[in-house]
């Protein structure tokens, strides 16, 4: 079952919907009118953190995190 939420930017103040498979998440979220970037914290279907980021920070991470191939 998934769970919709419903995210203001702080910046632009517009609107968002996340569908999420649980209600609870922590990663970015990229405003879609003024494409600001944050990481957010989501607990029990609520946002209970915003701090701005880069599109940059949000890349450099998913490459840090990413498990690398070790050679045979």
């Amino acid at each position: 079952m998934s769970t919709t939420t419903e995210v203001e930017c702080p910046g632009c103040h517009a609107v968002g919907k996340l569908v999420l498979i649980s209600p609870d998440y922590e990663g970015p979220y990229a405003c879609w009118k003024c494409h600001s970037v944050y990481n957010i914290i989501i607990k029990g279907g609520q946002v209970t953190s915003f701090v701005p980021t880069t599109r940059e920070e949000v890349d450099r991470k998913r490459t840090l995190d990413k498990p690398s191939s070790m050679p045979d």
